[in-house]
């Protein structure tokens, strides 16, 4: 016997089989009981939610010789014969979509039924036809045959004309609840033996986003991949989706500051043939049950794992979540006219892995310099006694210039002092060279190759998002889309500088400014240049480049542990 699929198998043959949509299937129960059945209806809604199984049995319906509380009784000569019979005609709309094919119908519903009460034309996918298609249709709806019945279903209602759909009554499909899905999965699970779990049937609920038909086709696929138990990993191995699970261990990376594991991630993900559009869409699905956690809202609308959720809703601040979908959000929107859509990917996690971090950061430092001003008797980062017998305990007058503050600069956020920025924004406006900044440009551009560096991984995952404006012998200023990509650059100026050595083969005195500081600078040396002034070469203190952190006009977090413990107490490591 040749095989059917699964879904064809169990399509409903009677209103009480259809899952979910109650209040449609009490009104036409009604209609029918009541004989106040009308000439045209019009089904509306998601893909697999019942419209055109719903239009079939309605056909049914009304033509049934004995009708039981409106539903039909499945065992006249009407009920057994109807679907096969020529007064039931199902079009397609998407394939037969011209005028003339609506011409054809307009001429054929003149005919009386051959075998039943009504002849029911059955128009899938409506919003397919043609606008002289839909006007050819208009007086043959407005107006028809007493015996003709039309029910018109579209996935796209807004695309009807309203002059058809106010000649219609209209029914709105819903998308078919996660746990309605499940049970009707389990049934059919039974009846074809089946084996499989009850966490693979809800994520198969998940995947089919309210649609039954998707739901019992990806069943019936499954069961052709694993001829044994069906477990949730298999449904994840065939949609090629990626667990909450997963979701969560990325995220705890990106918590973590864990570049390595972030590329390894989306090296396999990329080697598995996964797709990042559904992804992206997982994960923005999985933040907003995070925004509900921290938002305290009813567990019930929450689709994803709870502990899960909670897992990441206790790693990341409210705002962070936000910034994440958004982030995604923009990402999946630029992916589409890509080629090399891992290497953009990986780039722009890492990116969002900084910026998180960075925000971090900066958070515990105001709070560190919030806890130094309340009380001076708190350690700052570590103190090392300089005096053995002050080491135990710190009394309440003890001052702390007794103490030496041990500072680890690569915990800090440096700058470079103003005097030292301006003079390497002059000179090398001074040598700037076209030819030197297409070279390092050409280089520069291959620097996502670096990502999978274990060294380079992070700093190169800021630099990708900045621009060589201009360049000359030994200097080069770079432009940045915010202050927390300058800022993670120079926190890493050392790292930055080796890496530019490498790819270069040249050491260069480099800035980085935000793109608003760039434009400034730019129209400044245009200015000059048409009023006839030369940039001069200056000396540049190079000893003091690094370690001239902050401007001169703000003080830092350097400048408040100076004026606290004095700068003979404090060591950099």
């Amino acid at each position: 016997m040749e095989y059917l699929a699964l879904y064809r198998k169990y399509r409903p043959k009677e209103l009480d089989e259809v899952v979910g949509q109650s209040e449609i299937k009490k009104i036409l129960a009604s209609s029918i009981q009541n004989g106040t059945i009308t000439h045209a209806y019009l089904f509306s809604g998601p893909r697999g939610t019942g419209k055109t199984t719903m239009a079939k049995i309605l056909a049914k319906m009304v033509n049934c010789e004995s009708p039981v509380n409106g539903n039909a009784c499945n065992k006249c000569q009407s009920c057994l014969n109807i679907l096969n019979s020529n007064d039931v005609i199902e079009i397609d709309a998407a394939s037969n979509n011209g005028v003339d094919e609506i011409r054809d119908l307009r001429e054929k519903a003149n005919l009386v039924p051959t075998n039943s009460k009504y002849k029911v034309y059955i128009i899938d996918e409506v919003h397919m036809l043609t606008t002289q298609a839909f006007n050819a249709l208009l007086k043959t709806l407005e107006e028809p045959p007493k015996h003709v019945i039309f029910v018109l279903a579209t996935t796209e209602y807004y695309r009807i004309p309203l002059t058809i759909t106010s000649r219609c009554q209209k029914f709105q499909f819903n998308k078919i609840s996660n746990n309605d899905i499940v049970e009707r999965l389990k049934k059919i699970s039974v009846l074809e033996k089946i084996d499989i779990d009850d966490d693979a049937l809800m994520e198969i609920a998940k995947i089919s986003d309210g649609g039954m038909r998707d739901s019992i086709n990806f069943l019936d696929q499954l069961r052709s991949f694993n001829g044994g138990k069906i477990t949730l990993n298999d449904v994840y191995d065939v949609c090629g989706n990626v667990s909450s699970q997963e979701i969560v261990t990325l995220f705890v990376n990106i918590y973590n500051n864990n570049a390595e594991e972030i590329v390894d991630f989306f090296e396999k993900m990329d080697l598995n043939g996964k797709n990042y559009g559904k992804f992206f869409e997982d994960v923005i699905s999985f933040m907003k049950d995070v925004v509900l956690i921290k938002r305290e809202v009813n567990s019930k609308y929450i689709k994803s794992s709870i502990d899960d959720v909670k897992k990441i809703a206790n790693l990341f601040t409210l705002d962070n979540v936000f910034n994440i979908i958004d982030f995604i959000n923009n990402l999946m929107g630029r992916l589409s006219s890509v080629s090399r859509q891992s290497v953009i990917v990986i780039a722009n996690f890492l990116l969002m892995m900084d910026r998180i971090n960075s925000s971090y950061q900066a958070e515990n430092l105001n709070d560190d310099i919030k806890k130094i001003h309340d009380n001076e008797n708190e350690k700052f980062i570590k103190f090392t006694s300089s005096k053995k017998e002050n080491s135990a305990n710190l009394t309440d007058n003890h001052n702390l210039k007794d103490d030496k503050v041990v500072v680890d600069s690569n915990d800090l956020i440096p700058k470079i002092s103003v005097k030292n920025k301006e003079i390497i924004i002059n000179n090398t406006f001074a040598v700037a060279s076209k030819i030197i900044k297409n070279n390092l440009q050409s280089k520069f551009s291959m620097i996502s190759d670096y990502l999978t560096d274990k060294k380079f991984t992070s700093i190169v995952g800021t630099l990708i998002d900045t621009t060589i404006e201009v360049a000359g012998d030994n200097y080069l200023i770079l432009s940045a889309k915010s202050d927390l990509i300058v800022d993670k650059i120079y926190s890493n100026y050392r790292l930055c500088n080796e890496f530019f050595k490498m790819l270069f083969d040249n050491e260069y005195n480099f800035v980085v400014i935000n793109n608003d500081e760039w434009n400034k600078y730019r129209d400044e040396y245009i200015k000059n240049i048409r009023s006839g002034k030369k940039y001069e070469l200056k000396e540049l203190n190079d000893n003091n480049l690094i370690q001239e952190l902050v401007s001169d006009s703000e003080p830092t977090i350097v400048d408040k542990l100076f004026d606290l413990v004095g700068e003979d107490n404090v060591e950099f490591k």
